[in-house]
C-alpha cells in the first residue's frame, strides 16, 4: 500500500531524529497493525487491515467519468448527475472520487460484503467552493429503501488539502448500499478520498519528532514559538492525552528577553500557532540549562487521531534585545497510558524582531506594503498601507502611515499618517496606497511616493488622462527634517504619466539615489485599452532632487512591481515581478529607460510565488566605504507555490549570483510576502516586511550572516596521469585525475592500459612533469626523450610503426617518477562523436543481444568518453554539476572488446569497427565521444566561432538567452540547470553562460581538445538533429560543419585525415530535407570527406532508430573504399550522389556518380519520389526511368519546359525509397535548385 510505504518512511525519519524510549517502543504495535487511510481502489483482492473491512483510494481507476467503478468496498455506480475519478486530487496517492455537484449528483456504493456492527464509514473530503447552493448527504438502505445517516451541508470545508475527516457509526445490520449526493454549482461538488468502512481502533502513537522550524519571535505580540513537536496518532477508541513535557531554553541568548513559558496543542497538519489552544503557563526558569516542567491536569484534552502539535511559547518584554535569540528544546514527553518519549535535542533559537504594526492597531484593519529607508543621519523610515475598513487593495479606504526609529530598529515611534487624501464614500474613500520611500543622498530630503485613487482610479478602473477623475494620479510628499514633519501631497502625473497610458504608478518599496544625484523610483505602467492594458515595469527619476520628473519606457511586457538598484556607474537594474511565470524578470538600462536588455538571470535565478512584489539593495550605495561593495541583497518569499519562506539571498557579484551559501531564512509562515530592506549600519541590514506574526514585521540582520562563507568556486586541473599511475597501480588508479602537486609526471587521460596507438605513422606521447626535467619513454625496445619546459610541458613523437596485435609496455619515466601501460596495441585508431544516434548503445540497438553474445575481440579496444550529463530532460544532480567543466565532464578508460564493455558502447562505432576489423585484420581503437542532443557549434572551439563573421553571434552572450541557437538546446539546458540556479546551486560559468554540453565550445573544450594531437586515423560524425530544427539552423549548419572539420583537421596536426559522416534518415521533421541537402552538397566542399546514406533507413516519429548496423557499416564501407582502398576491396563505397541534371526536351536526365554496375528500382518497381519544377518554382510528381548506366530521365505532364529537379525530398518518404545501386546501397536525396532552403513546398 502506498500509505504503508508513506507511513514506514515517515517513521524511519521521525525515530531518526528523535530518541524514543524503550518503554515506548515495546509499547508501539507492529506497522502491520495500524489501521491504514487506503487501499489502492482497484485490489479487491487485497487483505484489509485488521478491523476493516476494505479501504480504497482510487489510486489504480482510471482517470475520467464513469458509469460503474469495481473496488474494495464493492461497485460505485453514478445514479445521477456526474463523478469522475480526478487525477489532479488526492489526500493520498494521486487520484480521488469527485461529485461533481450541479442540481444534483449521486453515487451510489454497492457493498461487497456485510458491515460488521459498530462499524463506520470513514474517509476525507474537500468542498470545491463556498458558492451557494451546497448540499452533501449521504444514505443507507437495508433493503427497505433510503435513510439519511449523515449531513455534511455545513462540516465540509472548502479547501485545497482535505481538511475535512468524516467519521459516520454504521448502527444497523445489514447495510446494502450507500448513497452519497452533492447539490453545488455546476462543475464543482465535493472531493472524496482515502474512504475505508471498518470497526474504530483504539488509539496508539505512531510518530513522534521535534519540528525545527523558523519564526521570528516578536516584541508586542502575544506570544512567541520556541519549539515544536509533532506526534501523529492513529485510532479513537480510547484516546491518550499528554501528562507532562519537558524542555530546556537553550536556544535562548537571555532570560531577560521574556517572560512565562506556555504550552499549547494544536490539531492537523496545517496548525499554526496562532489556532492552538493554551494547555497550561508557568513561570520562566533561573537558567536556559534548567529543566522547564510543563505538567498537564488529568482532564487535559486527548489527542486527536492523525497530527496533533505541541508548541512551547513566551512572552517577551517589551524592551528585549532585538539582537538576541529565544528558543527551546523538548527533552521529554510523557502520556496518560504510561508511555515516556525522550527526544534528541535540536537547535531551535528564533531571531527576535518588533511587530511594528499588527492588525487593530490604531483601529486599522490592516497593514500592508511596507518600504524602508535609511536617512543620511540614520534614521529609519518605514512606510505602509494603512487599510482602514478591510485587507483589499485600492480603491478604498487607504492611507499612506509612517513608523520611524531612531535606534536602528530597536523601538519605534507611534505611527504619523503621512499622506490621507479624505475619505468620501462617493469616492470610494479617496484611498492612497502602495507606498515607496526615497533618500536624496545629496540633500538629505525623504521622498515618499504613493497612489492616489480617486474613486476607482486604481489598477482596474484607472483609464487613459490626466485628471483624477480619469485615472490614479501619482503623488509625493517630502520631509527635510528626518521624518518629523511632511509637505502636503505633490500631484506629479502630468510630468510622468502618458495621457494614453492607462496607469503610472511607483515601484513600490524603495528609490535610490544614484552616483551622479539622480533620484529613481521604480515604477509601472499600463497600455492604452488598444495594448490590451498590458503592463510594463520601468522607472521615474528626477535630475533636480525632486523638482521635475520623467518616466522612462517599458522595460519588460507584462512585468509590474519592481526595484532598482545601480550596479555601475549609469547602469540601472530593475527587478521584476512577472505574471507570467514563477519567476523574476531582471532587466538594465544605460540610458535611464529609454532602452532595456535582458539580463542573463531574467527569468531564471530568483523565483517567486506567482507574482509577488520583493526587494533589492545595493549594499555599497547604500552604505560607505564598506568591505562589500560588489554585494545585491534580494528578499522575497522563496517558493513558487504560496507567499512563504522569507529569505533574504545575497549575491557577491552584483547580481550574477546567488549562491546558495549566502542565503538567510527569516520566516517560514505564510504571510502577505511582501518586504522592503534598508542598511542601518555597516554591519547591519534592516527588513520591514509583511510577517506571519505580524502584518509590519521588522529584524536586524547582521550581514556576516549573508556574506560570510564566501568560497572560492571549485578549480579542477586537467584530466592528465598522476604521480604512481602507472605499474604499481590498478587499471583504475591510472587513469585517475593529475594530483595537486604541479611537479608530479602525469599524462593525458587517453594513455592508459589496453590502449591502441595509430599504425604507420609518428605516435605523439605527451604529459606534465617537473619544468627542465627529463622525460624518458620506452615502448617496446625503443626509447626517446624528451624535457619539460619552463611551464612543465613535454612532448615527443614515438617513431611510426606497423600494425601489431602482440601486447605491448609502454614506459614513462622522469626522475623518480614512473608509470606503464601495459597490453598497448598498435591498429588503426577512429574517433566516433556526435550526439544521441552517435551515443545509441549497442545493448538496445535491434541486433545488441546477438552481437554481444560474439562481443569478445581481443583486437577491438573501446574508449567510452561518458558524459556526466547527457542531453535528456529534468534538473541535474548536485554531482553532475560539480562535473560541469572541461576538465572533468567526460570519464573514460580503455577496455577491451568484451560483452560488458560494449553493451552500453556506441552501436555505430561497434559495426563500424566491427567491419573494418573483419576486412583489416589489424587492432582497431575506437574513441567514443558521443552527448545526445549536443549541436554542432558545441564541438568547435569558441574563438573559431569568434573568428568567423557569420557565426559570430552563436557566441554573443548568456547561451540560453541566444535565439540564433534555436528553441530545443536552449530550453533543455534551462530545464537541466534552472532548478539549480534558483536554488544557488554552484552552477560553473563564464561571459557565455552555465556550463553545458549544449554550450558553443563547451565539448570541444572537454572532449576533443584533451585528445589532440593523439594519433588516429580518422573520424566518424553521426550529429545533426539539434541543428535542424528551422530554416536558420540548417543555414547555419552549412557553415559550422566545414569549420567544424576544418578546426578539428588543424588543431590535431595530422593533415586533412579522413572525416565520415551519417546523412539524416528519415523522419517526419519539415527541415529534414532542406538539411539531408546541405549534408549533400558539403561533399563537394573538403577533402577526404565521406557520407553513409540512410535515406532507406529511420522512423516517422522516432528520432533515435533502433537499426545502427547499416548506418555503422556504410560509414565502414566507404573508409574500407577511401582510406584503405585496395584492388581486392568492391569499388563501391557510396550510393548514387547526384552530379548533374541536364535538361533534354521536356525531361531533365540526371547524372549519378557511384552508380557501379549500374542504377536500378530496389523492389524491382517504378522509380519513386522524383519531382520537376518550371520557371515558376513548383515542383510537381514526376515520372523517372534509368536509361542508362548512371542516367535517370525525369519528366512531367504538368512541366513542360522543367527547369529543375529532386529526388526524395520529403521527411520521410512514403513508399520506401527505392532508388539504388547494384551494390543496394541507397541514393542520397538531392534537389538541383539554388538556394535550396526557401524551395515553395508541393
Amino acid at each position: 500500500m502506498a500509505f504503508r510505504q508513506t507511513m514506514t518512511r515517515f517513521l524511519k525519519v521521525a525515530w531518526s531524529s528523535t530518541a524514543i524510549s524503550a518503554s515506548l517502543l515495546t509499547s508501539i504495535p507492529s506497522l502491520a497493525l495500524f489501521a491504514p487511510i487506503g487501499l489502492i481502489a482497484s485490489s479487491p483482492a487485497q487483505a484489509a487491515e485488521p478491523g476493516h473491512e476494505s479501504i480504497v483510494s482510487f489510486e489504480d481507476a482510471p482517470a475520467g467519468s464513469f458509469k460503474s467503478l469495481d473496488t474494495a468496498l464493492g461497485k460505485w455506480s453514478t445514479e445521477s448527475g456526474a463523478a469522475t475519478v480526478d487525477a489532479r486530487h488526492a489526500k493520498s496517492g494521486d487520484q480521488c472520487l469527485h461529485i461533481t455537484g450541479g442540481d444534483k449528483s449521486s453515487v451510489v456504493l454497492e457493498l461487497s460484503k456485510p458491515v460488521a456492527p459498530e462499524s463506520e464509514l470513514s474517509f476525507w473530503a474537500e468542498r470545491w467552493t463556498k458558492r451557494a447552493p451546497f448540499s452533501f448527504r449521504i444514505e443507507q438502505d437495508l433493503g427497505d429503501g433510503w435513510r439519511e445517516i449523515y449531513n455534511g451541508d455545513g462540516a465540509i470545508r472548502v479547501g485545497r488539502a482535505f481538511l475535512s475527516e468524516v467519521h459516520i457509526p454504521l448502527q444497523d445490520r445489514g447495510i446494502k448500499r450507500l448513497r452519497f449526493s452533492v447539490t453545488s454549482p455546476a462543475e464543482t461538488g465535493v472531493l472524496i478520498d482515502d474512504v475505508s468502512i471498518g470497526l474504530p481502533q483504539p488509539q496508539k502513537i505512531v510518530a513522534i519528532e521535534q519540528v525545527p522550524f523558523v519564526l521570528p519571535a516578536l516584541v508586542g505580540t502575544r506570544r512567541s514559538a520556541l519549539a515544536k513537536v509533532r506526534v501523529e496518532t492513529q485510532g479513537r477508541l480510547r484516546p491518550i492525552s499528554l501528562s507532562e513535557l519537558q524542555a530546556t531554553l537553550t536556544g535562548t541568548t537571555s532570560l531577560d528577553n521574556m517572560f512565562g513559558i506556555e504550552l499549547l496543542h494544536s490539531v492537523g497538519a496545517n496548525s499554526q500557532l496562532a489556532n492552538s489552544k493554551q494547555l497550561v503557563t508557568v513561570d520562566s526558569p533561573k537558567s536556559t540549562s534548567q529543566v522547564v516542567e510543563l505538567k498537564l491536569s488529568p482532564d487535559a484534552p486527548p489527542l486527536a487521531e492523525g497530527v496533533n502539535y505541541f508548541w512551547i511559547a513566551c512572552s517577551l518584554h517589551p524592551d528585549a534585545n532585538v539582537d538576541h535569540r529565544v528558543g527551546a528544546d523538548c527533552t521529554e514527553l510523557r502520556f496518560s497510558n504510561g508511555q515516556t518519549v525522550d527526544l534528541k535535542p535540536i537547535t531551535s533559537a528564533q531571531r527576535i524582531g518588533v511587530a511594528v504594526r499588527q492588525g487593530g492597531d490604531d483601529g486599522a484593519h490592516t497593514y500592508r506594503i511596507p518600504g524602508l529607508a535609511t536617512t543620511n543621519r540614520g534614521t529609519l523610515i518605514g512606510v505602509y498601507d494603512v487599510r482602514r475598513r478591510g485587507g483589499g487593495d485600492l480603491p478604498g479606504d487607504i492611507d499612506v502611515g509612517m513608523s520611524r526609529s531612531t535606534d536602528g530598529g530597536r523601538t519605534w515611534q507611534p505611527m504619523q499618517i503621512i499622506m490621507d487624501m479624505g475619505s468620501d464614500p462617493a469616492w470610494r474613500y479617496d484611498g492612497i496606497g502602495d507606498p515607496a520611500v526615497l533618500v536624496d543622498r545629496e540633500t538629505g530630503t525623504i521622498w515618499v511616493a504613493a497612489t492616489w485613487s480617486h474613486g476607482n482610479r486604481s489598477w482596474h478602473g484607472s483609464g487613459p488622462g490626466l485628471k483624477p477623475e480619469e485615472t490614479g494620479q501619482l503623488m509625493l510628499v517630502r520631509s527635510d527634517d528626518e521624518g518629523q514633519t511632511w509637505s502636503q501631497p505633490i500631484n506629479i502625473t502630468a510630468q510622468v504619466k502618458r495621457p494614453e497610458w492607462c496607469f503610472l504608478l511607483q515601484g513600490p518599496g524603495k528609490g535610490i539615489t544614484m552616483r551622479d544625484g539622480t533620484l529613481v523610483f521604480a515604477a509601472q505602467y499600463q497600455d492604452p485599452p488598444s495594448g490590451n492594458r498590458l503592463p510594463h515595469s520601468t522607472i521615474i527619476y528626477s535630475k533636480d532632487h525632486g523638482k521635475t520628473w520623467r518616466a522612462g519606457n517599458g522595460a519588460y511586457d507584462d512585468t509590474t512591481e519592481a526595484q532598482v538598484v545601480e550596479v555601475e556607474p549609469g547602469v540601472l537594474m530593475l527587478n521584476c515581478r512577472y505574471n507570467r511565470k514563477a519567476a523574476r524578470v531582471v532587466m538594465t538600462t544605460k540610458d535611464l529607460g529609454q532602452t532595456w536588455q535582458k539580463h542573463s538571470t531574467s527569468e531564471r535565478a530568483l523565483i517567486e510565488p506567482g507574482a509577488c512584489m520583493a526587494s533589492l539593495i545595493d549594499i555599497g550605495r547604500e552604505g560607505e566605504k564598506l568591505s562589500v561593495d560588489n554585494w545585491l541583497l534580494f528578499s522575497n518569499p522563496d517558493s513558487v507555490r504560496g507567499r512563504h519562506h522569507l529569505t533574504i539571498k545575497a549575491s557577491p557579484d552584483r547580481g550574477e549570483t546567488w549562491p546558495k551559501q549566502h542565503r538567510l531564512l527569516l520566516d517560514e509562515g505564510i504571510s502577505g510576502g511582501y518586504s522592503c530592506m534598508a542598511l542601518i549600519d555597516s554591519r547591519t541590514v534592516g527588513i520591514l516586511y509583511e510577517g506571519s506574526q505580524a502584518h509590519m514585521t521588522f529584524l536586524r540582520i547582521p550581514l556576516s550572516e549573508l556574506t560570510k562563507n564566501r568560497e572560492q568556486r571549485p578549480k579542477t586541473s586537467g584530466p592528465a596521469v598522476p604521480k604512481g599511475q602507472g605499474e604499481t597501480t590498478t587499471p583504475e588508479t591510472a587513469n585517475r585525475p593529475p594530483q595537486a602537486d604541479p611537479n608530479a609526471l602525469h599524462l593525458p587521460r587517453i594513455f592508459g592500459h589496453h590502449m591502441v596507438l595509430q599504425a604507420d605513422a609518428p605516435i605523439p606521447v605527451w604529459g606534465r612533469a617537473k619544468p627542465g626535467q627529463t622525460v624518458e619513454i620506452t615502448l617496446g625496445d625503443k626509447s626517446m626523450s624528451a624535457v619539460a619546459n619552463a611551464h612543465g610541458e613535454w612532448q615527443l613523437r614515438l617513431a611510426a610503426r606497423p600494425a601489431n596485435a602482440t601486447p605491448d609496455t609502454l614506459r614513462v619515466r622522469a626522475g623518480s617518477d614512473s608509470m606503464e601501460f601495459h597490453d598497448v596495441l598498435i591498429g588503426e585508431v577512429w574517433v566516433c562523436a556526435g550526439q544521441s544516434n552517435m551515443e545509441w548503445p549497442l545493448a538496445k540497438s535491434d541486433d545488441g543481444a546477438a552481437e554481444l553474445r560474439n562481443a569478445d575481440h581481443p583486437a577491438i579496444r573501446l574508449y567510452h568518453c561518458t558524459p556526466a550529463a547527457r542531453g535528456g530532460g529534468g534538473a541535474w544532480t548536485p554531482q553532475q554539476l560539480r562535473r560541469m567543466t572541461p576538465e572533468a565532464f567526460f570519464e573514460a578508460n580503455w577496455q577491451a572488446a568484451s560483452a560488458d564493455a560494449a553493451g552500453q558502447f556506441s552501436a555505430v562505432a561497434w559495426h563500424f569497427g566491427r567491419t573494418l576489423h573483419r576486412d583489416l585484420k589489424v587492432p582497431i581503437g575506437l574513441i567514443s565521444l558521443a552527448v545526445g542532443g549536443s549541436p554542432a557549434e558545441a564541438w568547435i572551439p569558441a574563438e573559431s566561432l569568434d573568428g568567423n563573421d557569420s557565426l559570430r553571434e552563436l557566441i554573443e552572450g548568456n547561451w540560453l538567452d541566444n535565439p540564433r541557437l534555436g528553441d530545443f538546446c536552449r530550453t533543455r539546458g534551462e530545464e537541466n540547470l534552472l532548478p539549480a540556479i534558483q536554488s544557488g546551486d554552484d552552477v560553473l560559468s563564464d561571459t557565455m553562460g552555465p556550463n553545458h554540453p549544449f554550450k558553443p565550445g563547451f565539448l570541444w573544450s572537454a572532449g576533443v581538445e584533451p585528445l589532440i594531437p593523439f594519433g588516429i586515423r580518422g573520424a566518424i560524425w553521426y550529429q545533426g538533429e539539434s541543428n535542424a530544427e528551422s530554416v536558420a539552423r540548417v543555414r547555419d549548419h552549412s557553415q559550422l560543419f566545414p569549420l567544424l572539420v576544418t578546426q578539428w583537421r588543424q588543431r590535431w596536426g595530422q593533415g586533412d585525415f579522413p572525416f565520415l559522416y551519417v546523412q539524416l534518415p528519415a523522419l517526419n521533421r519539415p527541415e529534414w530535407p532542406a538539411f539531408r541537402e546541405g549534408q549533400r552538397r558539403l561533399l563537394s566542399e573538403l577533402e577526404q570527406l565521406g557520407m553513409a546514406i540512410t535515406i532507406d533507413t529511420g522512423h516517422p516519429t522516432n528520432v533515435h532508430p533502433t537499426g545502427k548496423r547499416p548506418v555503422g557499416e556504410r560509414l565502414a564501407r566507404w573508409a574500407l573504399g577511401t582510406t584503405y582502398a585496395n584492388a581486392d576491396r568492391p569499388r563501391v563505397y557510396s550510393g548514387p550522389l547526384f552530379r548533374r541534371a541536364e535538361r533534354k526536351g521536356n525531361a531533365i536526365e540526371v547524372t549519378f556518380d557511384h552508380a557501379g554496375a549500374g542504377l536500378k528500382a530496389a523492389d524491382g518497381a517504378a522509380l519513386c519520389h522524383f519531382e520537376v519544377c518550371g520557371t515558376d518554382g513548383v515542383f510537381r510528381a514526376a515520372t523517372a526511368r534509368i536509361v542508362a548506366t548512371n542516367i535517370v530521365a525525369v519528366s512531367s505532364e504538368g512541366v513542360t519546359a522543367p527547369r529543375d529537379v529532386r529526388y526524395a525530398w520529403q521527411p520521410y518518404p512514403v513508399p520506401a525509397v527505392n532508388l539504388v545501386n547494384d551494390a543496394g546501397l541507397p541514393a542520397s536525396p538531392f534537389t538541383s535548385a539554388g538556394d535550396f532552403t526557401i524551395e515553395s513546398k508541393p
